[in-house]
């Protein structure tokens, strides 16, 4: 019988994402649906998806933190398998994460040799890092990995974009990722010259953002943080673009097959295009270059130099920022009332 796999993935909604290449091959590789264990907040995105038999939660700041929730948990992902082989992949590979498996007594594991919990892992596997699909890569013990999915959207069948509907994502879950509410109020400025819908999107922790946005924008725009995950996305699908920081709902933009422009500050801008083409959406990248860039992979708390200089554009880089939005509309084939370029 071959095994079920069980990608763990519990970090944050983008790497969530990055991990369904992984999920669906997997499913292919094995001929059986996949179990995802991952953040309650991210169940219903991947609920219904036909790689996936079921999603289990995993509460690691709530219910399952410490030993006592570790071990709830284990028994959970012991009885969602009901006596059958899996085989446990491990795109994050954190201690817990391996802990978890290991409790469950999932064998083999797979992780990366680069995975904090690698020693917990009865494979660690060399990680070719930001390449296209490199998360497949945790296939290879298995006789992986296969070719990944053909171009699509990577969630949802979407809808056709409505013309001129341009989503600005205000937030990060890093605040050091967020650009700068004048930043996105002079992109708004500019949306609403040549008679664009503009979206404010983001938690609503991050309302406070988009109302600075609107403000510093001075036109009508539409407020829709604090929509759910499974809302956003339908929404995002309407869009003809996205633009914001290195944030998940950026990436849950390009994964419903959204084009993106992507400001980053402290994170790597060209690994990442190169580690989200299997998304459907085109994806372009800002960064203003300067020496300090980048200082992190993910993001970090706040700035060393203690300035963010990276992410208050100045006019000329609005300028270049500009020109990225304008070719992207174009590729979409929408007609704008005013010459943009």
């Amino acid at each position: 019988m071959n095994p079920v796999p069980v990608v763990v993935q519990t970090a944050w909604l983008g790497d969530a994402l990055l991990s369904l290449p992984l999920l669906r091959a997997a499913a292919r590789l094995t001929g059986r649906p996949a179990l995802l264990v991952t953040r309650p907040p991210l169940l219903p995105l991947f609920q219904g998806d036909l790689a996936v038999e079921a999603v289990l939660p995993f509460d690691k700041h709530g219910r399952d933190s410490g030993p006592a929730g570790l071990l709830a948990a284990a028994r959970r992902l012991r009885s969602a398998l009901a006596g059958r082989p899996a085989v446990a992949l491990h795109p994050q590979g954190s201690v817990r994460s391996l802990l978890l498996t290991r409790l469950a007594a999932l064998s083999p594991s797979i992780a990366f040799d680069t995975a904090p919990g690698r020693l917990l892992a009865d494979h660690a596997v060399a990680r070719l890092p930001h390449r296209p699909w490199d998360e497949l890569q945790l296939l290879t013990p298995l006789g992986g990995p296969p070719r990944p999915d053909p171009a699509g959207p990577l969630l949802l069948r979407r809808a056709p974009p409505q013309n001129l509907r341009v989503a600005l994502c205000v937030g990060s879950a890093r605040p050091t990722k967020r650009p700068s509410t004048a930043t996105l109020g002079a992109l708004a400025r500019r949306l609403h010259a040549i008679r664009a819908e503009v979206l404010l999107m983001g938690s609503a922790a991050e309302r406070p953002l988009a109302e600075a946005v609107a403000r510093r924008c001075g036109h009508a725009c539409v407020d829709l943080t604090g929509q759910p995950l499974t809302e956003a996305a339908q929404t995002l699908s309407t869009c003809a673009l996205a633009i914001g920081g290195d944030s998940g709902l950026l990436h849950l933009a390009q994964a419903v097959g959204a084009n993106v422009v992507a400001l980053h500050g402290p994170t790597p801008a060209r690994p990442f295009e190169r580690r989200l083409s299997p998304l459907q959406g085109r994806r372009l990248a800002f960064s203003r270059g300067l020496p300090c860039q980048p200082c992190s992979h993910n993001g970090p708390p706040s700035c060393p130099l203690r300035h963010r200089d990276c992410l208050h554009l100045r006019p000329r880089d609005e300028e270049r920022v500009w020109r990225l939005v304008t070719h992207l509309l174009h590729l979409r084939g929408l007609s704008t009332p005013v010459d943009i370029m």
